[in-house]
């Protein structure tokens, strides 16, 4: 109820905390969550009666004090003439797990791509740089950091910038890597270059367009 007394748990909860429905119905929800959190907690059962998020991710805590990661939906209702919350929680362990595992491998991808003899670096969208590899920062004399955030197009010869926008443009809509490209750009000590480059777009998860890849010799 809206006072966080449990009217009715099924025999899933009671299995995973471990404890006994006559347990159960004499407990605070605030309680199935590591004292740690339960401050945080209270706040996000105050929101959750008024309405303000139907969604949570605090963990939950059984009778032999093990931390199950969750993430819990509510809904609104009725129950015995009086109102409720009625909340599915779904053991998030796997995902977590799976999360941890792909950071790692991006990791490990990033530290091959940051020492690779070639230029590497990934642009948002809108054409900012969000990663820079050595190579890459080192051929203009810009530091890696002064470079994350700056437009791409803004390092190369003023005369290419409309040929890159057009070409980013056509992997974008089309979804498929560019053919070679050739442009011109000035190293930090005035020296220009023609490099060859290849762009390609990266999807996220979800199959939503995520960022640019592009390298070059």
């Amino acid at each position: 109820n809206f006072d966080g007394r449990f009217l009715s748990v099924n025999p899933s909860v009671l299995k995973t905390l471990n404890y006994s429905e006559e347990e159960m119905l004499k407990m605070n929800i605030i309680k199935i969550h590591p004292p740690t959190q339960h401050d945080y907690a209270l706040r996000i059962f105050r929101d959750l009666v008024k309405g303000k998020i139907n969604s949570c991710n605090i963990p939950l805590i059984t009778k032999e004090e093990k931390i199950i990661p969750v993430e819990t939906i509510f809904t609104k209702g009725r129950w015995d003439d009086q109102d409720v919350l009625f909340g599915i929680s779904r053991d998030i362990t796997e995902r977590l797990l799976a999360e941890q595992k792909i950071k790692e491998s991006e990791e490990k991808y990033r530290n091959i791509l940051e020492n690779i003899e070639e230029g590497y670096f990934e642009l948002d969208l809108k054409g900012n740089y969000t990663f820079v590899n050595k190579y890459h920062s080192n051929y203009y004399g810009v530091p890696k950091d002064e470079m994350i955030g700056k437009y791409y197009a803004d390092f190369v010869d003023q005369k290419y910038k409309k040929m890159l926008f057009k070409i980013f443009n056509q992997v974008y809509r089309e979804e498929v890597p560019s053919a070679t490209f050739e442009v011109e750009a000035t190293r930090y000590d005035g020296v220009k270059r023609v490099y060859e480059g290849t762009c390609n777009l990266k999807l996220d998860s979800n199959g939503k367009k995520n960022r640019f890849l592009q390298s070059n010799p």
